[in-house]
């Protein structure tokens, strides 16, 4: 619960709904309705709430793979060994996208995709362009 005691406003929410809300909505980004309902708590409280439910989640997860490889070694499923082998996980995480930058005045035409040709109007600006998204 919060409130405040000079606008007299006051809130209330369980945990659960605030960690969805930072899961569907600070994240996904796509519960704007949550945010909304979660907005007088903040990120933090969001993120607090959530932190301990993500990694419940991840504990279960875990619990699940053991006893899916408990019933695969008793013969109980008979799953391809693969399965257990296949990368899940990303190593880099930074990642690096090269590619050619144009600009063009206001109102002029956007190319349709990414295969159609550049339009008249459209200067490219020297050199290459290098996103970095890094994850931290």
């Amino acid at each position: 619960m919060i409130g405040n005691a000079v606008t007299s406003q006051a809130a209330d929410l369980d945990d659960q709904r605030l960690a969805m809300a930072w899961i569907y909505g600070d994240v996904v980004h796509h519960d704007t309705e949550r945010l909304k309902e979660t907005d007088p708590f903040g990120l933090t409280e969001r993120f607090r709430a959530a932190a301990p439910l993500v990694a419940w989640v991840m504990v279960r997860a875990i619990e699940l793979l053991n006893y899916v490889r408990a019933l695969q070694e008793c013969g109980a499923l008979e799953l391809q060994p693969e399965v257990f082998d296949q990368e899940v996980v990303l190593q880099a995480t930074l990642w690096e996208h090269t590619g050619r930058v144009y600009s063009a005045p206001v109102g002029t035409p956007a190319p349709v995709d990414a295969l159609t040709p550049i339009g008249e109007g459209w200067t490219p600006l020297s050199g290459n362009a290098v996103l970095r998204q890094a994850e931290e």
